[in-house]
């Protein structure tokens, strides 16, 4: 297994990812510029990416690395249900890889569950905001009808129902 891995979100189309989560801290979120990184070469190519040694010698100013004392490196793109690429994730380890096949395809699947997740929260959000939109009236910004029927619904349902008292619109 790798060390450290990370997962990432593109900004401005790659230019620079936001390291969204890690297997280092739970509170992570760094922007990062991709120039002169292995990242860059994944965001370039959209593909499975590996520096299975040598990392510091191909990437001699990244001090993350040398830092780190990386030694090998993994990256794969994720994508949208558009197939617009999203982000990364990456690992890097102190070791050498010599399983590149099997890196690889455990990599690709990462990437899928990672896609996957991504969608279904962005659908979550979006069925929430027209959730809400429903209930609201357009014009004024008002709960409409629908929401006090299903608010009246709600309070019978609970048995906090009664009389609130009376009045009239005449």
């Amino acid at each position: 297994g790798y060390r450290w891995a990370y997962v990432t979100r593109y900004i401005d189309g790659g230019e620079s990812f936001e390291i969204v989560g890690s297997t280092i801290s739970k509170n992570v979120s760094r922007v990062l510029e991709s120039r002169n990184t292995p990242c860059e070469t994944v965001i370039k190519t959209q593909s499975f990416t590996i520096y299975s040694e040598d990392l510091q010698r191909h990437f001699p100013d990244y001090e993350a690395i040398k830092a780190l004392g990386a030694i090998s490196y993994v990256g794969q793109a994720y994508f949208d249900a558009q197939g617009n690429p999203r982000g990364h994730i990456f690992a890097m380890n102190d070791r050498p890889d010599v399983t590149v096949s099997k890196t690889k395809s455990t990599l690709s699947r990462a990437a899928t569950i990672i896609s996957n997740a991504m969608m279904l929260q962005r659908l979550k959000t979006d069925l929430l905001n027209t959730a809400q939109k429903a209930r609201t009236d357009g014009l004024t910004g008002l709960l409409n009808r629908a929401a006090f029927d299903q608010d009246i619904s709600r309070w019978k349902d609970r048995g906090a129902c009664g009389t609130c008292g009376n009045f009239s619109l005449a």
